[in-house]
């Protein structure tokens, strides 16, 4: 009786430890995909969408896009504009213009999924769509 009472106990720590194990591998996974999604996005903010484009997009001061697992790939073949938007979600991308002059404009790119937020703020000058 006592050993199988030891027995159940070393099977419930394992289980536990593994889900608690494979709990911190999906976060890491959804923190790693969300990191190479806004390092993507605003290298196509900076350097493959114009400062006109930027400034006639977010005339509204922001634009939110929905969110998902296939935005980078899909990023290949369209333009970073024309994704669906996103009223409200819990998976969604929102570009925001902070600031703006004849020559640069400062956005703020934030994405949230899966529970996770990620803010970054970037600048876009006009020198950046001769690269």
């Amino acid at each position: 009786m006592i050993s199988i009472f030891l027995l159940l106990i070393m099977i419930s720590t394992a289980l536990s430890i593994s889900t608690r194990f494979i709990n911190s591998i999906n976060e890491r996974k959804n923190k790693e995909n969300i990191n190479e999604s806004m390092y993507a996005i605003c290298s196509e903010l900076k350097y493959n969408v114009s400062l006109n484009k930027i400034n006639d997009e977010l005339i509204s001061g922001s634009k939110v896009i929905k969110y998902d697992n296939n935005l980078l790939k899909d990023l290949l073949n369209k333009d970073l504009f024309a994704f669906e938007e996103e009223t409200n979600g819990d998976s969604i991308l929102k570009i925001e213009l902070i600031e703006k002059n004849e020559s640069r404009v400062r956005l703020k790119i934030l994405i949230k999924y899966n529970g996770e937020t990620l803010e970054q703020e970037i600048i876009k000058a006009e020198w950046m769509d001769e690269i």
